[in-house]
């Protein structure tokens, strides 16, 4: 055989390649090794598994569409096409779109779920209910014997020891665990606890997915009772921490916002005891000096002297008051007489006056409507009248409309032509206006003033 070059062996084994359909839409799971960003935006690194690897490149036009930040030990699914960069003559992964391993998927869909629950207002801020400072008691539900669990219980314990804690065992994760957790959710909402602790330790989003199921979601945001969410660790959000009433970043820390701290508590008791005691004594000191000022006051010491000047005077001036009030009921009963007095004449006077007032109005009334009447058979008399004279003026015009309009007529009357000279021929009782309508032998009828004749055409 002749030989050939190993460009063109390269180039060869490219089109065997790029000739393959299947090898031109492949979809690749693998882990990100060796991992080169370049300058110009490219990405250059391998994939590999347990027992393979493959080179691999993404130009930087696909490349800026990731919505993450490609790292080494990432395990990722990469949508490409596979060929041969005939320069090294080695086939490589080239790659057009790429997103995480199983994390791509969810991530999507809990964005997507959680912006339809955002539209639908079960994450306002409106619809959440305050958490009592102080619980009467406390349903934690939690997976049984958790590290998260005992952290919730060991923090209550030793925040607010006297709170009574129920605990409800729930599955945390595996297939279908949010339906039981619905389930207690719904049983312990009847028994109305003052607070609810709903509470998980971290793992991946694949662990944490439960806390993700819209069902799940839209019971929470259905209860009656108070919840608090904390669900993984302070970097894990899940949409059950959007709805609740209020989220911690840890179970630890949901555990430290339902109820409060007893030692804080009586710290602060004491303290404002302590401020209280100090200003009651305080005040106490400046009452006690403000009375001592009162009773040394002269008043207090000698109160006798105040009135006895008043009092001597008052003897001295009782006599006048008495010779004062004689005088005075005399005065009145005086003046009350001849106001009785007075007033039997104004009432004789007020009748009298009255009586007369009466007849003159009866008198004038009767004056006032005998000129109402005579005026009222005045204004009657000239509107018949006038009423009369309107209908003689009405009726003379419409006699000379009529007039004219007779003589109009009798202007365009075919019979006052007739009587003219003119005359009208009819064939077969219908007018003729043209000779040429006319033929010889036709028979017609002349029509003139004083009456008709028969002809014959010739």
């Amino acid at each position: 055989m002749k030989p050939i070059s190993v460009h063109a062996l390269n180039g060869y084994v490219k089109a065997l390649f790029d000739r393959d359909f299947h090898l031109q839409d492949v979809t690749v799971r693998g882990e990100i090794s060796n991992y080169r960003p370049h300058p110009s935006g490219h990405m250059y690194f391998t994939l590999k598994d347990e027992q393979a690897a493959v080179s691999a490149i993404m130009f930087a036009s696909y490349a800026k569409n990731l919505s993450f930040r490609a790292e080494n030990g990432m395990k990722v699914i990469a949508h490409c096409h596979v060929s041969v960069y005939e320069k090294t003559g080695v086939y490589q992964l080239y790659v057009d779109h790429m997103q995480k391993d199983g994390i791509g998927d969810l991530a999507i869909q809990y964005e997507k779920l959680k912006q339809k629950l955002l539209k639908e207002g079960l994450f306002d801020e409106a619809h959440k209910k305050p958490i009592p400072t102080f619980p009467k008691n406390i349903a934690v539900l939690s997976a049984k014997q958790s590290a998260a669990l005992q952290d919730v219980l060991r923090t209550i314990k030793q925040r607010f020891e006297s709170v009574p804690i129920y605990i409800f065992p729930i599955p945390v994760q595996g297939k279908d665990a949010y339906k039981h957790i619905i389930a207690t959710l719904r049983a312990v909402d009847k028994a109305r606890p003052s607070t609810i602790l709903l509470c998980r330790g971290g793992g991946s989003i694949e662990d944490l997915w439960n806390f993700n199921e819209e069902e799940l979601v839209r019971c929470i945001y259905q209860l009656n009772t108070p919840i608090i969410t904390g669900v993984g660790h302070e970097t894990d959000t899940t949409l059950v921490d959007f709805v609740s009433d209020l989220r911690a970043a840890t179970p630890t820390a949901a555990a430290v916002a339902a109820v409060p701290d007893a030692h804080e508590l009586r710290d602060n008791v004491y303290v404002k005891a302590n401020r209280l005691h100090t200003l009651m004594n305080y005040q106490l000191e400046n009452q006690k000096t403000a009375l001592h000022h009162i009773l040394d006051a002269y008043v207090f010491k000698n109160p006798q002297h105040l009135y006895e000047n008043e009092m001597l005077h008052l003897t001295h001036n009782r006599d006048a008051l008495d010779h004062l009030g004689q005088q005075f009921l005399t005065h009145e009963q005086e003046g009350l007489q001849k106001r009785k007095q007075k007033l039997t004449q104004l009432s004789h006077r007020f009748i009298s006056s009255n009586n007369k007032i009466v007849q003159d109005k009866k008198a004038s009334l009767h004056l006032q409507i005998t000129k109402q009447i005579s005026y009222e058979e005045g204004r009657v008399l000239r509107n018949r009248h006038e009423l009369d004279t309107l209908i003689q003026d009405s009726l003379k015009e419409q006699k000379h409309v009529f007039a004219s309009c007779v003589t109009k007529l009798d202007l365009v009357s075919p019979l006052k032509i007739l009587t003219r000279g003119y005359s009208i021929v009819l064939k077969d009782h219908q007018a003729i206006d043209k000779a040429s309508m006319l033929s010889a032998g036709d028979h017609v009828e002349l029509e003139f003033a004083d009456g008709k004749k028969k002809a014959v055409i010739e």
